[in-house]
This record gives C-alpha cells, structure tokens and sequence, in this order.
C-alpha cells in the first residue's frame, strides 16, 4: 500500500489541492451569497 501510495502522490495530492481550493471557492461564494440574501431580507420591509 506504502509503495504503491508513494507512486501516485504527485497526481493524489493534484487532486487534494484541486478539491481543497475548490471547497475553499464554493464554500466562500455560497457564505458571500448567504450573507447578501440575509441582508436583503433583513433590509427589505416584510
């Protein structure tokens, strides 16, 4: 397992960043969105 670990990491841990990045991006524009909804509402009369 060690050995065959060690030969896929260059493109495993491509991977692990490409997700980690993207996370990082849908997670932001989803709270950024969030946050802009809620103001919206909270500003706007019921």
């Amino acid at each position: 397992m060690a050995i065959q670990f060690k030969q896929h990491k260059p493109w495993l841990l491509g991977i692990t960043i490409l997700i980690v990045v993207l996370g990082l991006v849908g997670y932001r524009y989803i709270k950024n969105k969030q946050a802009d909804d809620v103001l919206t509402i909270g500003i706007s009369p019921p």
